[in-house]
């Protein structure tokens, strides 16, 4: 945090920026972790918002430039009739239930498009090829000892113990909701031994361990880190002002050690991508995809992260992607009225 706002010090010094000081102002931001919404960069960093829209003309068309997805950014997809249908059977490769209930609790993104362009959930999912009455039924309501044993399974296989990493999806709504929270729920299958416990951090103990990495041969610079060990990195941020002076703690140069990253081609992109997917990275927001570059790639040569996923012909829930949830404070009044459409 104190990083970000000496960048945002030192951006709003300059108050006639070009369209690259733009670009440079909007990664920065990206990886401080700041929030990338319009409203946010207007209330916190107001000189590089005008100078995006003087540039630019709107917020996102800048972070387009920049090679971010504007549209992840700002949760705002575009449905279609067609990208419903695709969305309904990508959450049944997920193991997600289909159901409405289940749908909404995960994303209403979906829900509220089927409603506008095809009427009703159920149009929806006979339009993408299920029987809606077969889809009411495809789950009873999970039960403890289901949850147990489903957590003791994913203990056996060696899957993480972790709430983001149940499966099926379901059953991490039913784990909290049985148990109170999903660590109860790994505490009453007697598998609390086998979560990784996360390291203590300390001033001392990041040093330690940069320069443990240094001494092995690893790389220490940020894209590496990132990579092989965010929590060192995002400890590195909690504690110091930043990676670099984290390395300067160490003894290091950062600019020494800084890597110099290949530049990206398509086959490199696919290859990539299926390097991941096999690896089987967690999903996670696009805006947290390390390095960004490969975003940036994605975008120049194939239009798209999705579009890149498929010319690797990867799932691209398998590399490390997944859409914004959106917003889940809804009106209650507004949920209601679509429960009664439904």
């Amino acid at each position: 945090m104190a990083t970000h706002q000496k960048e945002r010090a030192h951006f709003g010094q300059r108050p006639h920026e070009g369209r690259a000081d733009v670009i440079r102002g909007i990664l920065r931001r990206e990886m401080c972790g700041a929030c990338m919404r319009a409203n946010a960069v207007k209330r916190e960093e107001h000189n590089l918002f005008v100078a995006a829209i003087r540039n630019y003309r709107n917020w996102g068309a800048a972070l387009r430039a920049a090679g971010l997805d504007a549209e992840a950014v700002s949760r705002r997809r575009k449905w279609t009739v067609q990208r419903v249908i695709q969305t309904i059977h990508e959450l049944d490769r997920q193991g997600v239930a289909l159901n409405y209930g289940s749908v909404r609790k995960l994303d209403q993104g979906p829900i509220q498009a089927a409603l506008k362009l095809l009427g009703s959930w159920e149009d929806a999912l006979q339009a993408a090829g299920y029987d809606p009455a077969s889809i009411r039924r495809q789950r009873r309501p999970w039960t403890k000892s289901e949850i147990i044993a489903a957590v003791q399974a994913q203990a056996a296989a060696g899957a993480p113990l972790t709430q983001n990493g149940m499966h099926p999806v379901s059953a991490r709504f039913a784990a909290v909701r049985l148990f109170g929270s999903f660590n109860a729920a790994v505490r009453k299958a007697g598998v609390q031994h086998l979560v990784p416990k996360p390291p203590g951090w300390s001033r001392s103990a990041i040093v330690k361990a940069i320069r443990a990495r240094k001494q092995t041969g690893q790389r220490v610079n940020c894209v590496a880190v990132i990579q092989s060990n965010p929590r060192l990195y995002d400890a590195a941020r909690r504690y110091f002002d930043g990676w670099p002076d984290a390395l300067r703690a160490a003894g290091m140069d950062p600019d020494s050690v800084r890597g110099k990253p290949h530049p990206w081609t398509p086959r490199g992109v696919i290859r990539e991508l299926r390097r991941r997917a096999a690896a089987g990275q967690p999903a996670t927001c696009i805006s947290s995809i390390r390095p960004v570059s490969l975003v940036r790639a994605c975008i120049t040569f194939f239009g798209s992260l999705e579009d890149a996923a498929a010319a690797a012909k990867v799932d691209p829930a398998k590399i490390g992607y997944r859409r914004g949830q959106g917003r889940r404070r809804r009106r209650r009044g507004r949920g209601k009225a679509h429960a009664r459409r439904q």
